[in-house]
């Protein structure tokens, strides 16, 4: 079982960092940035526009839609825990109605969806110890 775990531990942390790139609305240029998934607390979409929430508490803008992150591999991490709030579930700790952030600030969750948040919470947390 020792090698089996030293293996596994090596591949986790020998692989590179999953990176996004987007295009900011919020610049004139439009400029394009390129985000490491793991630094993104949560995504939130309202009137055509995708907030970005990053650990540094900074937010980036775009126009992408929820689904485009949804539906990515990369993103598998991730719950929707709310409609329009797709939250990282590494980077935030699960409570009875909703996810806490780092900041200390709240996102809550409806009911129907909290279920399969809590299960895919503790799946999560189930990997990172094996």
């Amino acid at each position: 079982e020792l090698p089996y775990a030293i293996e596994t531990l090596n591949k986790k942390l020998n692989t590179p960092p999953k990176l996004i790139t987007v295009r900011s609305v919020r610049t004139q240029s439009g400029e394009n940035i390129t985000i490491n998934i793991n630094d993104i607390v949560y995504v939130e979409c309202h009137n055509h526009v995708t907030d970005i929430h990053l650990l540094d508490e900074s937010i980036i803008s775009t126009r992408k839609s929820l689904k485009f992150y949804s539906s990515n591999p990369d993103f598998s991490d991730f719950s929707i825990i709310s409609s329009g709030i797709f939250a990282n579930l590494k980077n935030v700790v699960l409570k009875n109605d909703g996810v806490k952030l780092p900041n200390g600030r709240m996102l809550f969750g409806s009911r129907r969806r909290m279920q399969k948040v809590q299960k895919a919470y503790m799946e999560q947390k189930l990997e990172v110890l094996l």
